[in-house]
């Protein structure tokens, strides 16, 4: 019996997504044996076998073209050093970039692999070339000597500093890559086609008990003279988000509280007020908003005066309390009628939130969207529904409100415009106002005669507000 070393593939990271897999060599035959070796909770499996029916005739049969250059570009053997790689975050100094190339091995001064410290999605390996390269493809493993492996990862790229980052695609999103299913194999993926970068990122998308990881590039080590054209320029595709990353106004207060809508709060001191960023317990109350009842009829809404262009949204758990949500929906409307559903980078309707207290946990939508309110459901927790948000977008100033003090004329008195200097009370007669962002004011005053005088005024002092209810 003629004994061949056994190919393993990669397998499926959830229940829908296909896995394809084809042979470099292919081959006749009548019967076909699947053999799985690891698996997730049961063995289960829907496949279908690619081939030609019939027999084919030998001119079309030819093995799956490799890349033109599979060269290693040198996170192994040093040639890229780990001052040429960034990490989102590392357990320590062991567990950086420095211990993230193919075939690191676990020792005192090493943790055999590239290891998070966060377990989130917003995890990511970025590699400077230093220059653009031609790159072709990656081979990943995951942690020497632990359990611990990446199950599937996507790509971004760019091919200079300040160019805008484009993804690999499949089918118009960003390509799912299945990467290991133990520690120590390697698993080698190749891109659809070869592409032209300086900046490559590496976002781990499941991962098997924690995200770690083991690399190596594979391109044109050697300039080539073949002109390469790159991956069609994601700028025309839904996952080019906006460039506006700018914090909405809810940690700093310029939302205000009635703006905020929350289903339910535990007690007064728990309510919409507590939503906001790094909102800490004291006397005034907990530290985030505190859900009355957990299930998936709570949610928090925020307004906005009107329509604003929105990017991503930060979230915490609670400060004083072992309570956080961890994931949630987001919904958005510009007629507080029709609502539809935020995505994740990913294309993704459900948001990944929090696994403690106090990380932030930084989600952006797959596009940039306009809304005029936005409404956050939980869908999962851990000890009760509880959370702190800030929305991301394009910031514009809101209103500036007043509801009463000083005010002086800018026009001339005449007939029918009355331009008059009085100071404004709670209880005078009806005061409308428009307003701007440079204190001016056109305001309506309603007299008890019924009539109506108009003018133009400047706010001269006064005390702030945004409580349009009056």
């Amino acid at each position: 019996m003629l004994l061949r070393k056994l190919q393993s593939f990669t397998g499926n990271y959830d229940s829908f997504s296909e896995v394809k897999h084809i042979f470099v060599n292919p081959f006749e035959a009548r019967y076909i044996r699947v053999q799985p070796l690891e698996w997730v909770r049961q063995i289960a499996l829907r496949l279908e076998l690619l081939g030609c029916e019939g027999i084919p005739k030998p001119s079309t049969v030819a093995p799956t073209p490799s890349p033109v250059c599979q060269d290693k570009m040198g996170l192994e053997n040093g040639r890229i050093t780990p001052d040429q790689v960034r990490v989102t975050s590392s357990k320590g100094p062991n567990f950086g970039p420095s211990a993230i190339a193919l075939n690191s091995l676990a020792t005192k001064g090493s943790a055999g692999g590239w290891v998070a410290k966060e377990e989130d999605s917003n995890q990511f390996v970025e590699i400077n070339l230093l220059a653009p390269k031609n790159l072709t493809g990656l081979i990943t493993q995951g942690r020497n000597g632990i359990s611990q492996w990446v199950t599937s990862y996507y790509i971004a790229y760019k091919s200079t500093k300040d160019a805008p980052y484009n993804y690999l695609l499949e089918n118009k999103k960003p390509k799912i890559f299945a990467a290991n299913f133990d520690s120590d194999t390697q698993v080698t993926n190749y891109f659809p086609k070869m592409i032209r970068a300086q900046f490559l990122h590496i976002h781990p998308f499941r991962w098997h008990n924690w995200i770690a990881m083991r690399l190596e590039l594979l391109g044109c080590f050697e300039a080539t003279t073949e002109v390469i054209s790159e991956l069609p320029v994601t700028s025309t595709t839904p996952f080019i988000i906006s460039k506006c990353k700018e914090p909405m106004g809810l940690e700093n207060g310029q939302i205000q509280t009635g703006d905020i809508l929350v289903s339910s709060s535990l007690s007064p001191q728990s309510g919409s007020n507590r939503i906001r960023l790094n909102t800490e317990s004291g006397a005034d109350g907990t530290g985030g908003w505190v859900a009355k009842v957990n299930d998936q009829k709570q949610f928090v809404e925020i307004s906005f005066p009107s329509i604003r262009e929105l990017s991503g949204i930060i979230t915490q758990g609670r400060e004083d309390a072992d309570n956080w949500v961890t994931n949630f929906a987001v919904f958005y409307t510009i007629d507080h009628k029709k609502w539809t559903s935020a995505r994740n980078i990913v294309g993704n309707e459900v948001f990944k939130g929090n696994t403690d207290r106090n990380s932030l946990v930084y989600n952006l939508f797959n596009t940039s969207v306009s809304a005029v309110a936005v409404r956050i459901v939980p869908l999962e927790f851990y000890g009760g529904i509880s959370m702190r948000l800030e929305l991301l977008g394009c910031f514009e100033p809101y209103e500036t409100c007043i509801r009463y003090g000083p005010w002086i004329s800018l026009s001339t008195p005449k007939p029918g415009n009355v331009g008059d200097q009085e100071p404004i009370k709670k209880d005078s007669k009806l005061i409308l106002f428009n307003f701007d962002t440079h204190r001016n004011i056109t305001y309506l005053r309603g007299e008890k005669n019924g009539k109506f005088h108009y003018g133009m005024s400047k706010l001269k002092g006064g005390k702030k507000t945004c409580d349009r209810n009056w």
